[in-house]
């Protein structure tokens, strides 16, 4: 079957469904679990500030597991 406006048949969508979710399973347990507790220290924002500016690669993949979670 064929979508007539974007010309992407059923199966192509599927899949890229299928793997949009297989990502978001692998991106929100490492942002939750992972990121979370080692970048955030409650009722200390000056360390959560510190561990932040010191994890910045930490930081930015943290970013994009929740960007992830939210846009699929």
């Amino acid at each position: 079957m064929i979508n007539s406006t974007n010309k992407i048949s059923l199966h192509r969508a599927a899949l890229i469904a299928g793997l949009g979710l297989l990502i978001m399973v692998i991106a929100a347990p490492f942002s939750e679990l992972f990121m979370y507790p080692k970048l955030i220290v409650s009722d200390n924002a000056i360390k959560t500030i510190q561990n932040i500016i010191v994890n910045k690669t930490l930081f930015i993949s943290g970013i994009f597991g929740y960007l992830n979670d939210s846009i699929l």
